[in-house]
């Protein structure tokens, strides 16, 4: 891994990395276009794997191969096999296994007499033809009914937009908070990289925080050349966890403020809450692509009045002040009937509002999936490649998806009581 890494820095890396069959596996070496192979594999996907490690996504020139090899050498017998029967230098061979499975006898026979010309020619020979039947098996088999359905120019643009998006909309502000608030701490590594480690604060586990630390980053071309790095993502294990860590934990979830302000009455009272829409369901469901996560607000007056739509939560948060605890306190009690009163009616418009969030993103779900279904049977007619499985599995993700809907329900997260007071 450190070979890797050092091979894979920009500035001051190393110009070669030789490695053995471990390194044909789980690398990404998208940054280089030059691959030696000092010996050829017998097995195709072996071949493939080492070329794969180069030819990813990210590659921005063609790969150049370079193979040295004695004259009359099994080396030379297994280019020949390659190269000249099955072209596995210049295009994917997805077939390289089941050639094999062919070829494999003379194959043997041409390593164990590599200067038999008339048995190389052979061997050449029967690859090609069994490398040219297994190419047309595959080519039989391809669904161009499905490739044309399966891609639109346009949604496409649309989607690869929504993505640079997202990979700007960096989770590194929000964890350096939390990592602040439950005792992590944070080391430079590199430009764009941090190593995070168990600090001597930290009271509990922090969820993904290995014991030895990990480092990682938010800059997605360091994280594709660098395996030792991860990448930092709102989909993150750590992300999640902290997030669910954050939504857990009781401590900043009620208070009681001061606001001062001379355009409002000393002694008003305003009730500030906060709610989220859960909704259990499992993850393969997708639920998130019809309810993502939204935050309900309310802000009530005495009267019972929603200002949430007029004062916003931000502005309203910096002309608010602590409020020593003991007086926190006497405010709650003194005023317990009337808090009660507006808890009830907050809860009310919360779930209404919960509520048109709910029907908005069922009506969704809905209409994708009976299009999606429309869709397979339509394609079922011409293509007899569909089958009733999967129809019957879309259906039955349905009936999940509206099973999680009629279990969702608006949960109160947060509540602030906000008294106006004198300067």
């Amino acid at each position: 891994d450190r070979a890797a890494a050092w091979f894979a820095e920009t500035e001051d890396g190393a110009q070669a990395l030789i490695c053995s069959e471990i390194g044909s596996e789980g690398r990404n070496f998208q940054f280089a276009h030059h691959l030696v192979l000092f010996d050829l594999p017998r097995n195709p996907d072996l071949l493939e794997q080492r070329i794969g490690r180069l030819d990813r996504i990210g590659q921005t020139q063609d790969i150049c191969i370079h193979i040295p090899y004695f004259e009359d050498h099994a080396q030379a017998a297994l280019l020949h096999w390659y190269h000249d029967g099955m072209d596995g230098f210049s295009q994917p061979n997805a077939a390289g296994s089941q050639i094999l499975q062919q070829t494999s006898n003379i194959l043997q026979r041409a390593l164990q007499a590599p200067a038999d010309k008339t048995l190389i020619e052979q061997l050449i020979a029967q690859t090609r033809q069994a490398s040219g039947a297994a190419r047309e098996m595959l080519e039989s088999g391809r669904d161009r009914l499905l490739e044309m359905s399966s891609f639109d120019a346009e949604n496409a643009r649309q989607l690869i937009n929504q993505l640079q998006r997202v990979d700007q909309d960096s989770p590194l502000a929000f964890m350096e908070q939390v990592f602040e608030r439950y005792g992590v701490e944070q080391e430079d590594h590199s430009e764009h990289a941090w190593v995070l480690a168990p600090g001597p604060q930290m009271i509990e586990a922090f969820p993904g925080l290995p014991e030895d630390g990990i480092t990682v980053t938010d800059h997605r071309p360091l994280a594709l050349t660098r395996d030792d790095i991860q990448f930092l993502s709102w989909e993150h294990p750590m992300v999640e966890g902290a997030i669910d860590l954050v939504l857990g934990d009781d401590h900043g979830k009620a208070c009681v403020a001061l606001l001062k302000n001379k355009r409002i009455p000393a002694g008003t009272l305003l009730f500030e809450a906060l709610y989220v829409i859960e909704c259990q369901a499992p993850k393969h469901l997708q639920l998130e692509r019809w309810l993502s996560a939204s935050m309900i607000r309310t802000l009530l007056d005495a009267r019972g009045k929603d200002l949430s739509a007029t004062i916003q939560h931000e502005g309203l948060s910096k002309q608010c002040h602590k409020l020593e605890k003991q007086l926190a306190r006497k405010v709650a009690s003194s005023q317990r009937e009337l808090l009660e009163k507006l808890v009830a009616d907050s809860d009310a418009i919360a779930t209404r509002q919960g509520n048109t969030l709910l029907t908005k993103a069922r009506a969704a779900m809905q209409q994708d999936q009976r299009q999606e279904l429309d869709r397979l049977i339509d394609l079922r007619r011409k293509n007899p490649a569909i089958r009733e499985e999967e129809i019957q599995f879309l259906q039955a993700k349905t009936e999940a998806l509206e099973a999680a809907f009629d279990q969702a329900r608006c949960q109160l997260e947060a509540v602030r009581i906000i008294v106006v007071g004198n300067d």
